[in-house]
This record gives structure tokens, sequence and C-alpha cells, in this order.
């Protein structure tokens, strides 16, 4: 299993909600074509062609749990659209 399918695994699993490490949204996104800028703690992520707009910040070394959520639900939108 490669790092990208590991950690799109734990995304899409909830019980890894709680421990999803910064660092690895970063990677993650950015794998998938999202590009960040960064404006005071915010990590402000845009992808081409897409509305969307994700917006990071850091617990710690962690991602809060509520942002988790919703990159889960961008990531199912674009990818599986209905």
């Amino acid at each position: 299993m490669t790092k990208l399918e590991k950690l799109l695994h734990k995304l899409f699993h909830q019980e890894f909600d709680s421990n999803f490490l910064f660092k690895d949204m970063l990677w993650l996104l950015q794998t998938l074509g999202y590009e960040y800028r960064i404006r005071g703690s915010h990590y402000i992520f845009k992808k081409a062609k897409s509305k969307e707009i994700i917006n990071l910040q850091k617990d710690g070394r962690y991602v809060k749990m509520y942002q988790i959520r919703q990159v889960r639900k961008i990531i199912q939108k674009e990818n599986f659209p209905e």
C-alpha cells in the first residue's frame, strides 16, 4: 500500500479523525493537486478548476477534527459526484 493509499484510508475511516497529523494532511492535499498559501495560522488550499476552498489550522501536531470531516466531504464530492 502506498503512502497516498494509506492516508486516504485513514481519512475515510472516522476512527482516525482524532490523530490525523497536520504534515500528513499537507502532503495528501498537495499530492491530490491542491496548492496552499498561509495567512496567519490558516493554511488555505485551492485546486485549479475547483470552486472548493479548504481552510486548515493546526491543533498541536494534528488537524482539527471538524476540518478532517470537511476535507473528507470535499474529496468525496470531487471524486464521486452525485
